[in-house]
């Protein structure tokens, strides 16, 4: 069973999905979708972020506690590129 979970930020789409693996873990699986207007450095490190995780179902952190990192994830991206960008 899959449970998409999505949230916007920063104009940024994040997606968490959970799913059930029939052992007992979770897979959650983390999208960064950038709005339409990203420079291409910023929307390749969106796309880099990225990535999935398997975990025991008595280790999973809350689903909140996860929006929360992918939001400091997003501010994090945001200021390596405004750093790196000259101007």
């Amino acid at each position: 069973m899959q449970e998409p979970v999505r949230d916007m930020y920063r104009g940024f789409e994040i997606l968490l999905i959970l799913r059930h693996i029939e052992d007992g873990r979770i897979e959650t699986t983390l999208f960064f979708t950038p709005p339409p207007s990203a420079p291409p450095g910023l929307a390749q490190a969106a796309k880099d972020a990225g990535g999935s995780t398997l975990h025991p179902l008595d280790s999973v952190t809350p689903i909140t506690d996860q929006i929360e990192v992918a939001h400091r994830i997003v501010d994090d991206m945001m200021e390596r590129h405004r750093r790196a960008t000259p101007g």
